[in-house]
């Protein structure tokens, strides 16, 4: 099967190789401990040997000795049956046992400490020396000494040969093994990963772990569950916007339809078709602002939509739109102050869009004869602040964190039903804010709203579509 191997087989074949490895390596350490252990013993043999032929050899003291050394040589094989001994005077053998190739083969090697050397089947652990006699004058003798140490080199492969069959079965076991160790031991995770699969638009109200998980899966459960918390929170905003959204639209929709049908049914006059005509292009009028709105925001949403940066006076900025606002102001009853000063870098439409849209929730809220304020300031950190303070129903503390979400309107905006107010207005003041880089926030106390928006003195460079 192709793809990248699985956790469980990635750990036991991980688990199976780093004690197979360890298993050789110690494997080795031992073969080498032994082979040197044996090689020791044989040497140390060998050096006895060695030192029999030199004692030996210093009971030659007249030519007639040489025939007693024959019969004394084969001493020096007792517990070596396999040996192979030669004494050379000046290239002439004085004794010599072993096979005749063995004897030419150690006749050529040169004094030297003991050296392994292979003949046929047979491996030999060797040594050569120039000995002395006690013949007066004669020169000194090459004696060469060979021990058989074939059978503890068979032994060292045969256990080697063992060694490694037996480290091969036990890897394969492991291998086994811990992949059903593994297995055992992932098997919170793949419930996890089960309860993961199982998670639907349907179920995000759902806890993933149903038990307590090991902690090493803890961060990862609760990362999940923030994540399943806001996809739950999203879904059901998104369902409740697209009920809020079918019934905004649908109202103006279901009105020109209404008066277009109220109208199509008898002989009206032309006056009677001017007022549908009239009501239909405000109902028009209203689908197309929502339409627009609701453009504006997808565009904000997947930063679509730019500001166009330019240094603002923001207190001439206010005064014009308060000058827009004086007639519906004075036709309520409501005055409007403004006070402060400030400087920023913003988007002059955005900006004035903004503070529009809080200015007429303001008007919508205040009773006759109260004041609307709003004052501008900077910031220790050169940041404009901008506050709209008006008097009124307070806003309840659970609706505080929602009034800023499309098509959402607060309890006392629903019993007032204004056709004007659908819910879009903050949630586009949100919009232009956050372009802008800044922040939004509500809060009540002693029975007045304020709207305070906080901009920064430059406006940060968004890329499009970012």
């Amino acid at each position: 099967m192709n793809g990248p191997l699985s956790l469980r087989a990635r750990i036991a074949l991980l688990f199976a190789l780093s004690v197979t490895a360890t298993m050789l390596l110690a494997s080795m350490g031992v073969a080498y401990l032994g082979n040197a252990r044996l090689l020791g013993n044989a040497r140390r043999e060998l050096c006895g040997k060695v030192a029999w032929a030199r004692a030996m050899l210093r009971t030659v003291r007249t030519p007639a000795d040489w025939a007693r050394l024959k019969d004394r040589a084969p001493d020096i094989r007792y517990g070596h049956p396999g040996m192979v001994f030669l004494i050379a005077d000046q290239g002439t053998l004085r004794d010599a046992f072993g096979a005749k190739a063995e004897i030419r083969r150690l006749a050529a090697i040169p004094p030297a400490t003991p050296a392994t050397l292979t003949v046929g089947s047979r491996v030999l652990l060797v040594a050569a020396a120039r000995m002395p006699v006690a013949i007066p004058g004669a020169r000194p003798v090459r004696v060469a000494i060979g021990l058989d140490i074939t059978h503890d080199q068979v032994f060292l492969r045969h256990f080697e040969r063992m060694i490694d069959l037996t480290i091969l079965a036990i890897g394969l076991a492991l291998g086994g093994l811990g992949w059903l160790v593994v297995r055992q031991g992932l098997s919170p995770l793949a419930e996890l990963s089960a309860r993961m699969a199982a998670l639907s638009a349907h179920t995000l109200d759902q806890p993933v772990a149903g038990a307590p998980v090991p902690r090493e899966l803890a961060e990862l459960v609760r990362a999940f569950e923030r994540m399943r918390t806001r996809l739950h929170d999203s879904f059901r905003r998104l369902a409740q916007f697209s009920d809020d959204l079918t019934h905004e639209l649908r109202t103006p929709l279901n009105n020109c339809l209404l008066q277009t049908q109220v109208t199509l049914d008898g002989a009206a006059e032309l006056p009677r078709y001017r007022a549908a005509l009239q009501a239909n292009e405000a109902e028009c009028q209203r689908l197309s602002r929502i339409i627009a709105d609701m453009l504006f925001m997808a565009k904000a949403d997947h930063r679509l939509e730019t500001p166009n940066r330019e240094t603002l006076d923001l207190e001439r900025e206010v005064a014009a739109l308060f000058a827009f606002y004086e007639a519906a102001a004075a036709e309520q009853g409501v005055r409007l102050v403004q006070t402060g000063r400030a400087r920023l870098t913003a988007d002059k439409l955005m900006l004035r869009r903004a503070i529009s849209n809080l200015l007429s929730n303001a008007l919508a809220f205040t009773a006759r004869g109260e004041a609307i304020r709003l004052h501008m300031a900077l910031s220790d950190d050169g940041d404009a602040i901008l506050s709209v303070t008006n008097p009124g129903p307070e806003i309840p503390e659970a609706e505080r964190t929602r009034i800023f979400e499309r098509l959402y309107r607060a309890q006392a905006a629903r019993q007032r039903d204004a056709a004007d107010h659908v819910g879009l207005g903050l949630a586009i003041t949100q919009s232009i804010v956050e372009l802008h880089g800044g922040t939004i926030g509500v809060s009540c106390r002693n029975g007045y709203t304020t709207f305070t928006v906080r901009l920064p003195a430059r406006c940060p460079k968004t890329p499009a579509g970012t």
